[in-house]
C-alpha cells in the first residue's frame, strides 16, 4: 500500500522547502558547478522573498513556487552541468542537472567565459502530486 499526497499537502510541502532556503538573516543561495564539482556562479536567495508561496489549486496536479531573480553574476570560466541549492548555513536543499533542453535548469548557452554574465528570469520549484 502507498501513501498518496493529496494537492493541499503537497502545496504545504512546497512552500515549507522553499522557505527553507530562504531561512537565516542573508538567505541561502544556489550554486552552480562544472562537472568536477568547481563552484562556475553563485547567485544569493534574498531573505524571506526568493521564492512565493505556491498557490492551491485542487486540478493542478502540482505546486509550484516561482521565483525571478534579477541578480546578475559574473561568472567564472567552465561548463555549468549541475546546481545545488543551499540555505544560508550551507546546507543542501536540493540539487538537479543544468541542460539547455528539458533539464532540471535550463540555460541558452551552458558554457562560459570569465566575466559572462547569468540572469535567472523564471525558475519553478514543483512537486508532483497524484490527487486532488
Amino acid at each position: 500500500m502507498a501513501i498518496t499526497v493529496h494537492n493541499p499537502g503537497v502545496t504545504a510541502a512546497c512552500n515549507s522547502i522553499v522557505d527553507f532556503c530562504e531561512s537565516g538573516a542573508v538567505g541561502g543561495f544556489i550554486a552552480f558547478h562544472n562537472a568536477a564539482h568547481t563552484v562556475v556562479c553563485q547567485i544569493a536567495l534574498s531573505s524571506p522573498t526568493a521564492f512565493a508561496d505556491a498557490a492551491l489549486s485542487a486540478n493542478s496536479g502540482n505546486a509550484s513556487a516561482a521565483v525571478p531573480i534579477s541578480a546578475t553574476v559574473e561568472i567564472a570560466s567552465g561548463t555549468i552541468e549541475h546546481f545545488h541549492v543551499f540555505t544560508s548555513a550551507s546546507v543542501t536543499i536540493w540539487s538537479g542537472l543544468c541542460t539547455t533542453g528539458t533539464g532540471d535548469f535550463v540555460f541558452t548557452n551552458l558554457n562560459g567565459a570569465t566575466g559572462d554574465t547569468i540572469v535567472i528570469t523564471a525558475w519553478n520549484f514543483i512537486i508532483g502530486a497524484t490527487a486532488a
